[in-house]
């Protein structure tokens, strides 16, 4: 049962960590660095306790995010006991598809 849509979105200054629990939630984390990244994984923790039955999140980089940042997140991720790690892959200036795709 989902009942949790978590999401952290990606971009070259920042980590957005979002959820639906409670009637959302968003947190902004300043950085790529060593340090945010261990923000990321003790808030992913956090979530992860509070919301123990939800292991999926989706992870959302901007376009012009480097690809070793991107796994930098996917691993803090996986350490804060995520197993349902979805990436997207649309382009962030465009609309989210809508029905199959053609």
């Amino acid at each position: 049962v989902l009942d949790l849509l978590l999401a952290v979105r990606v971009s070259n200054d920042e980590l957005d960590v979002e959820h639906s629990g409670g009637g959302g939630f968003r947190q902004a984390i300043k950085g790529l660095d060593a340090n945010a990244l261990g923000t990321l994984q003790a808030l992913m923790t956090q979530i992860r306790q509070q919301y123990p039955q939800n292991k999926d999140v989706l992870v959302i980089p901007s376009d012009d995010v480097a690809y070793d940042n991107i796994i930098h997140v996917l691993e803090r991720l996986r350490l804060a006991g995520s197993t349902g790690i979805a990436l997207g892959t649309r382009a962030r200036g465009g609309p989210a598809p809508v029905g199959p795709a053609k």
